[in-house]
């Protein structure tokens, strides 16, 4: 049974917005000998539990924050090096969690949920909801991404697998190696786990760590939440109700996979107006997915999707599309580490056929796989999923 003070931290914590913070001075650490992938710790701070909650937007004064072990946590924004989807290094960022004691009782992966506003992203928020594992004990490490934090300038590759798994397989690298040097010991086990795009970027990361890179890392479990494991199915059944509740994230879609797969399309015969004419202003990363939800102005897809989308037979971009979409799948191997799906039957954002179609694929593959499977929409079921990941990890 799932501990009640878990169910109450989780379910206050979960009700809080996050709001963008002026983070505080601090020394630059920068390595005095070259290393592979760590450039330098850009901020450092030091938060309790009540001092994390604020920073998550919460009142402190709350007695729910008492019910969170009461120790002391650093929390730092790291610049690391990795590569963009056409292998073009960059220095990209994200923040890791610790506990300030030291001692570390394990790593935990932990993927961001959408975001499309950069004052939202771990590096500028310099907290995460995982960021509390760290007050049990845990190293939490966290990518912006690539298009956020110090790579604001680039396209954010919005579900696509290989970018999404290698800004994480980076970041460890460069977290290790920042250890090493403050004589931190780390192992090669982590969890890998997250909530909507979180969850599909922690699948991601896990099938890239089990399958380039069984000698440097081992995946304890995989917690993923609502994620959109299955980008094809999701899109043909989006597009036959003519209906999301999320409109933001189809053309972030589009326009990732458009960049991250080169797929040079011409969206004039995929976006109508005036998403046409105002995309690159409405997805310049200064406004959040609320604000671009208005916008775009309707739930109805078909009002700024262009016809040829939705026609039998398909133009040629709309067919690089789907090729695109059906590559960045992520149901189509074997996992070796255990897997926890947490989805919502009712959910309209990120419709349930993909943890149907995860689940079914991984137990056909003979894999160890859970399901959390509950009556509720998207934003309801990530109450269950951080349930259900503090449950087990603490």
């Amino acid at each position: 049974m799932v501990n009640q003070h878990h169910k109450f931290i989780l379910f206050f914590l979960l009700l809080c917005g996050i709001f963008s913070c002026t983070t505080e001075d601090s020394p630059i650490f920068v390595p005095e000998k070259p290393t592979d992938y760590l450039v330098e710790i850009q901020q450092s701070i030091t938060l309790d539990n009540k001092s994390l909650a604020e920073r998550l937007g919460a009142d402190a004064q709350n007695p729910l924050i008492a019910l969170l072990p009461n120790n002391h946590i650093k929390i730092e924004s790291i610049l690391y090096k990795t590569k963009a989807p056409d292998g073009t290094p960059v220095q990209a960022s994200g923040i890791i969690a610790y506990p300030e004691s030291e001692v570390i009782r394990g790593v935990v992966v932990a993927e961001h949920f959408t975001i499309t506003d950069n004052a939202e992203a771990p590096s500028s928020v310099l907290a995460t909801f995982e960021s509390a594992l760290a007050l049990y004990g845990y190293l939490v490490i966290s990518p912006d991404y690539l298009g956020f934090g110090s790579t604001v300038h680039l396209p954010h590759p919005y579900i696509h697998a290989e970018s999404s798994a290698q800004v994480s397989v980076d970041l460890i690298f460069a977290t290790r190696e920042y250890m090493e040097i403050k004589e931190i010991a780390l192992d090669k086990k982590c969890y890998a786990v997250g909530y909507s795009q979180g969850g599909y970027a922690a699948l991601a990361f896990a099938k890239m760590a089990e399958e380039k890179y069984p000698n440097d890392f081992t995946i304890q479990a995989i917690y993923a939440g609502g994620g959109p494991y299955e980008p094809q199915q999701m899109f043909d059944l989006l597009l036959e109700k003519d209906y999301t509740e999320y409109p933001a994230s189809i053309p972030l879609t589009i326009l990732g996979l458009d960049y991250a797969d080169n797929l040079q399309l011409d969206l004039s015969g995929i976006f109508l107006e005036p998403l046409l004419s105002n995309y690159k202003t409405w997805y310049d990363k200064t406004k959040t997915v609320g604000q671009i939800n208005r916008l775009l102005g309707s739930n109805t897809i078909s009002n700024f999707l262009h016809p040829s989308v939705f026609s039998p037979e398909p133009s040629a971009d709309v067919q690089k599309l789907y090729r695109s979409l059906e590559e960045n799948r992520l149901t189509q191997w074997t996992p070796k580490a255990p897997i926890t799906l947490i989805h919502g039957t009712e959910d309209a954002v990120v419709p349930f056929i993909n943890a149907q179609m995860a689940y079914a694929s991984f137990a056909a593959r003979g894999c160890q796989v859970d399901s959390v499977f509950v009556k509720s929409g998207h934003q309801e079921t990530a109450i269950n999923f951080y349930m259900t990941l503090l449950n087990r990890l603490t």
